[in-house]
């Protein structure tokens, strides 16, 4: 009886031990991927109003081959227009513009495409650093351009379209005038000659440049295209320029070939047409609805498709 006992608690104290290792055995934890969280950038529509005003930056170009650095900012409340007076072009820089106010009057600008950093000096110019499409990248930016409160002053305010497409005649002799031109036009200087052709004393002029509060026309030698020389001009008034090198003033005018040629007493042979007198006689005018045996119809018998009118 004693035995019987003692086997049924074995196994039962067996079967307990069991049970509690099965039960209490650790379990895998299962593995926890962070993920990366990204800060939501606030911007608030439109610019603050102590940005929007109007800047001009000037600067020389050492280069001979460039014009002056010449450009005016506008901002206004919700873009920013650069206009590179040099060249007479107007972009559109930033355009349905937010920002984003940093510090020290620091502001980071969104168009939904770029970023880009502008700072106001305590002196009110402006700092405004190149954009980039990456937030993070636009502020560590240092490269800038910096503009300077207020309109560009009147004495620098030149473009090679100040002159395109206007002739300017020379003060003492009023067939030399000067052709300016820009694009796919050269500039020239001509004097008109008594049976109506032009005279070209000067290289042709295939650029202007804007250096040094004046115009510079760059020239172009066939005969030598490595020698350099240019012809500067200084704006006298809104209808006088002056030639720096002869000192020659030179006034705008229009048309200024026919009215030489006018004022020689002479007609222009180029354009002229001279029609002869055997002409003139045959000249008629045909009323094509009426049946009249006249030249044309004649001729227009001789291939017989005459019938039937």
């Amino acid at each position: 009886m004693r035995k019987k006992w003692g086997l049924v608690v074995m196994i039962a104290v067996f079967f307990v031990g069991g049970c509690s290792q099965v039960k209490h055995h650790p379990q895998k934890k299962p593995q926890v991927i962070k993920k990366s969280t990204e800060q939501t950038l606030n911007f608030t529509k439109g610019i603050p109003d102590q940005l929007q005003n109007t800047y001009y930056q000037y600067s020389k170009s050492n280069r001979s081959d460039e014009s002056d650095q010449l450009s005016e900012l506008t901002i206004k409340d919700n873009e920013i227009l650069l206009n590179d007076l040099a060249s007479g072009q107007e972009t559109d820089e930033l355009s349905d513009v937010s920002y984003r106010h940093l510090k020290n009057n620091t502001y980071v600008l969104y168009n939904g495409n770029l970023f880009q950093k502008i700072r106001l000096l305590d002196n009110q110019d402006l700092e405004l650093f190149d954009s980039n499409d990456d937030y993070q990248t636009a502020l560590k930016i240092l490269d800038k351009e910096l503009y300077h409160l207020g309109s560009l002053p009147v004495d620098l305010r030149l473009s090679p379209k100040d002159l395109d497409n206007k002739y300017y005649v020379n003060s003492l002799d009023f067939r030399d005038y000067i052709s300016f031109n820009t694009g796919y036009r050269n500039s020239y200087e001509a004097i008109v000659q008594s049976d109506g052709s032009l005279q070209f004393p000067r290289y042709f002029h295939p650029e202007i440049l804007i250096k040094s509060r004046k115009y510079v026309l760059k020239t172009f030698n066939l005969n030598d295209i490595t020698a350099e020389h240019e012809v500067t001009f200084s704006k006298i008034s809104a209808t006088c320029l002056k030639d720096d090198l002869t000192n020659q003033l030179y006034y705008l005018a229009e048309n200024p070939k026919e009215q030489a040629l006018k004022k020689m007493g002479i007609a222009d042979s180029i354009t002229e047409y001279h029609q002869s007198k055997d002409n003139k006689e045959k000249s008629k005018t045909y009323d094509f609805a009426d049946d009249r045996d006249d030249d044309y119809y004649d001729t227009y018998d001789d291939f017989d498709l005459n019938e039937g009118d």
